[in-house]
């Protein structure tokens, strides 16, 4: 369980990365096991063949250099020719103290096959670019041999690692490329479904990609059809259901106005007023301004004009704007559900502070210092026709429509709406707006 958590956190999260890793893991793992069988297998026997020869050599320049005491030039020429660089001190010199341990294989190595091969006493040490051994042969001299490190490493090595990083680094980008070429086709109808989400006029999608990718392309434009067939033949129907609900309405009023004021009459005529303006909420929660298309909208200056246009006369309204986010939205549809909730405020209370920032999602509070609504309830109230009694009552004016034709727009738009306690007392309505529908703040 730990380890599934672990690894849910460090794994990368897009299938990008992951097709990526899943393709790109397995060469990294074979490069990784065959350096390991070369260095292990094929290195090591080249650096011991290539200590086993030097030292044979050197014990071959020692015999030489003791049977011809005083042929020293004829040595040196033989050392030459093993690639080694032979030079004689006195016997007094003093001697480098051993290089023990050798922080590496040839090290190692290079002492063994001296240790099998010479039998006179010895001192191997080491430069940045030598192997140095000194061997005295006689109580007058001792023998310097210097051996190239080059020598003990394979020009095979150098080769393998260039074909090993130049293979890996081609196979990368092959699938690199090729996993970006299947990817983008489901970025291409993930973003046709968030953009039809929140606008049913997006265009026809093209399917592209892998066999399963345009299968479900087609399905989606299918589906999309079928939702863009049933929106159109629901606003028909509304539109009849529209026309035969006010006609009996209008000659119920017209008969009304014929007839001599009482208080029934009077009755009659508000309960027609009030069933007159629930088929308009009606008519408007199911349209939900869904047909209109995204705009880039400046907020604040619209937040402004719906709240000083409509409500300042009633209303003590606070403003903390920042006016310079710039975010898409419907305009029609930000507008009227502004005017819903302000019209809540207006007849629920008497002060509303208005507040719009941006802290990576577009946040606006609507603060009001009202009855408020009960936290029991606040999930109850976005449910069509949902009514609460006590202060908010039918009687003010009330449909049961307003927050729920708000909640429609504001999912219509992609964001969220959440109802809190305000700071004034009364009903606090969050609206989100998602970051990526937003453009980064501009002070310039």
């Amino acid at each position: 369980m730990l380890l599934t958590q672990f690894l849910k956190k460090r794994l990368p999260q897009t299938l990008y990365r992951r097709s990526l890793l899943i393709v790109v893991m397995p060469i990294i793992l074979i490069q990784a096991i065959s350096a390991f069988v070369f260095f292990d297998r094929h290195l090591e026997s080249v650096m011991r063949q290539v200590a086993n020869s030097k030292a044979e050599a050197i014990s071959v320049i020692v015999s030489l250099s003791q049977h011809l005491p005083h042929a020293m030039d004829v040595v040196r020429q033989e050392a030459a020719r093993f690639e080694l660089t032979l030079e004689v001190f006195p016997s007094n010199t003093q001697l480098p103290k051993k290089s023990t341990p050798f922080p590496y294989m040839a090290g190692y190595m290079f002492e063994e096959a001296l240790q099998g091969h010479l039998k006179e006493t010895y001192t191997l040490t080491e430069s940045s670019t030598c192997f140095i051994v000194h061997v005295p042969t006689s109580p007058q001299q001792t023998l310097k041999l210097s051996v190239p490190k080059r020598r003990f490493v394979s020009r095979t090595s150098d080769i393998f690692i260039m074909w090993s990083l130049g293979t890996s680094v081609l196979f990368t980008l092959i699938a690199w490329l090729f996993m970006r070429n299947q990817i983008r086709p489901i970025k291409q109808l993930a973003q046709a479904a968030d953009q039809f989400g929140r606008n049913n006029t997006f265009d026809t999608l093209t399917p592209s990609g892998a066999l399963e990718v345009r299968k479900a392309g087609e399905a989606f434009n299918a589906m999309q059809a079928r939702i863009k067939s049933y929106i159109e033949q629901r606003t028909e129907m509304l539109a009849g259901v529209s026309h035969d609900l006010r006609t009996p309405l209008t000659r119920m009023r017209l008969h009304l106005e014929l007839m001599p004021e009482s208080t029934n009459v009077l009755a009659l005529k508000h309960d027609l007023s009030e069933m007159d303006a629930m088929v308009n909420h009606f008519l408007e929660y199911v349209r939900g301004e869904r047909l209109e298309r995204l705009e880039r909208l400046a907020l604040a200056p619209v937040i402004r004009e719906v709240a000083q246009r409509y409500f300042m006369p009633a209303l003590s309204c606070t403003f903390s704007l920042d006016d310079r986010i710039v975010t898409t939205v419907r305009p029609q549809a930000f507008r009227r559900l502004l005017s819903n909730i302000l019209s809540n405020c207006q007849r629920y209370a008497h002060n509303v502070r208005l507040l719009l920032m941006q802290e990576g999602d577009i946040s606006l509070m609507i603060e009001d210092d009202g009855p408020g609504i009960p936290e029991q309830h606040r999930q109850d109230v976005f449910e069509p026709f949902f009514r609460l009694d006590a202060s908010r009552t039918p009687g003010k004016g009330g449909s049961g429509l307003g927050l729920p034709i708000v909640k429609d727009l504001v999912t219509s738009m992609g964001g969220t709406i959440t109802l809190t306690s305000s700071s004034l007392g009364g009903l606090g309505v969050l609206i989100r707006l998602p970051s990526n529908t937003g453009i980064p703040l501009n002070t310039s």
